[in-house]
């Protein structure tokens, strides 16, 4: 299907192999956009955080329409009318004619282009969420996401050091800010040099599953990765506990995709180290060359280059930043003539 998302392509075929029925997709996307040209101008202007944004757009217009100069440094360049990150206008054109449709949820990637933002996107990201979800009229609307896959190709943020990384983090906090949200991790499915990573099938089949648990009640699928819940420090080692682990946590021979701090702050790579797993996916990581650790990192990376854990059915642990024990779109539109749903795909 030429100029069509894969990844919707592969949720909806999953949705239709499971429910037995055909679901429709309506795409609604563009690449290469911020988080802000999804969201309603008018919200922006009323928070204090996101109302300079939308300043800077009235000055570009004032300034394009009497001949002057814009904003030529990024990332302010980006609030200049006229182009793709323009606030608002993507939200305007693409998303504001869908919201008659009655909708079952969200289902959202993006955030390539917002990694260097990763501060602001921390308050856009649940701001969004609050704001389709009011115009919808639903407070429940689900809402699923993609967590950044990897990608080491010196554009889009990934050239910052721990930029890609800490948008990660902001979007797995989503969880916890929001209720009715979802996460699929594809930070192993990702490319060194493609922005696009070439595995949509499986980011789509991972959305379908939250969806299929969450909306079409099939609990017997695995609906998402491992989610920390917990984590205590005791006798030089750190005890992490697990949710949704399914049958358990596991991670080959080598796992080296932890980083220990000490009191000092300092990240080291043990060079030696056990563990131990108990029913609720618990593991403790006693390390030599961090006695007494104060907090633990997990794939804190730009590409992935270490074995990620995953549960014993193959969903990747979820990505987060050091802890010192306080742990803690696309859209899927339903038109209600059938039991199939209708769905939308945004990015």
């Amino acid at each position: 299907m030429p100029r069509w998302s894969a990844v919707s392509y592969a949720f909806a075929q999953e949705l239709k192999e499971r429910l037995g029925v055909p679901v429709g997709v309506i795409g609604a996307y563009f690449g290469g956009t911020a988080i802000e040209s999804w969201m309603p101008r008018s919200e922006l202007v009323e928070d204090p955080v996101t109302k300079p944004i939308h300043d800077r757009f009235v000055q570009s217009i004032h300034q394009l329409e009497n001949g002057l100069p814009v904003e030529e440094r990024f990332p302010w360049c980006w609030d200049v009318a006229g182009q793709r990150h323009t606030p608002g206008d993507l939200f305007n054109g693409m998303v504001a004619p869908l919201i008659p449709y009655g909708i079952s949820g969200i289902l959202w990637y993006q955030g390539e282009s917002s990694a260097s933002k990763a501060r602001q996107y921390g308050h856009l990201f649940p701001m969004l969420v609050d704001s389709w979800r009011e115009r919808w009229g639903d407070p429940d609307l689900k809402f699923y996401f993609v967590q950044l896959a990897g990608y080491d190709g010196r554009e889009s943020g990934s050239e910052i050091e721990s930029a890609w990384p800490h948008l990660r983090d902001v979007q797995r906090r989503l969880l916890d800010r929001r209720e009715n949200t979802g996460m699929v991790v594809a930070f192993h499915l990702g490319d060194s040099l493609n922005i696009h990573p070439p595995y949509k099938k499986e980011v789509g089949a991972r959305l379908a599953n939250l969806a299929l648990h969450d909306v079409y009640v099939f609990r017997d699928i695995v609906r998402s990765s491992p989610l920390l819940d917990g984590v205590e420090y005791r006798d030089g080692a750190a005890v992490l506990t697990f949710r949704e682990t399914a049958d358990g946590l596991s991670s080959g021979r080598r796992q080296a995709a932890f980083r220990f701090f000490g009191r000092r702050r300092r990240p080291a790579f043990p060079p030696g180290y056990g563990y131990g797993q108990s029913g609720r996916g618990r593991r403790d990581r006693p390390s030599e060359a961090v006695p007494s650790p104060v907090a633990v990192r997990y794939g804190w990376a730009t590409l992935r280059g270490k074995r990620t854990w995953s549960t014993a059915r193959g969903y990747p642990r979820r990505l987060s930043a050091p802890t010192n024990g306080r742990c803690r779109p696309t859209t899927f539109c339903r038109r209600r003539t059938d039991d199939s749903g209708s769905w939308i795909r945004t990015r």
